[in-house]
């Protein structure tokens, strides 16, 4: 088994192979590459839905999202109970002709967003 480590004894790689003698070498790196990368979440993609649960009206509020938006409201049967269209990232649902339950909020040219589960009492 081999180990390479850097100066704080931090593990850096490891691996498995009889070499058949033992052997220490130090060296120094000029340049790195980072191997890390972080990814800015500023420009998340959001869907936020108050209040849920609601018996009137609730209110969709999509951040980071590009308009037009082409939401469907559908039941857990898959039937869609609801279509709507709209400009606005902040938009109230209502006028929704459903019995109480669960439904899910999906928003179709929006692919990155998941649908949202909505219960309506």
């Amino acid at each position: 088994n081999w180990v390479l480590a850097d100066l704080n004894s931090n593990i850096i790689s490891q691996g498995q192979g009889d070499f058949g003698f033992n052997t220490s070498k130090s060296f120094n790196v000029n340049q790195s590459i980072p191997s890390l990368i972080i990814e800015d979440n500023s420009a998340k993609l959001e869907i936020i839905v108050y209040p849920n649960p609601f018996s009137n009206s609730t209110t969709v509020k999509i951040i980071n999202g590009k308009e037009p938006y082409i939401l469907e409201l559908f039941d857990i049967s898959g039937r869609i109970v609801k279509t709507l269209k709209s400009n606005l990232s902040e938009f109230t649902i209502d006028g929704i002709n459903a019995s109480s339950g669960v439904y899910w909020l999906k928003i179709k040219n929006q692919s990155k967003l998941k649908p949202i589960k909505l219960i309506i009492e």
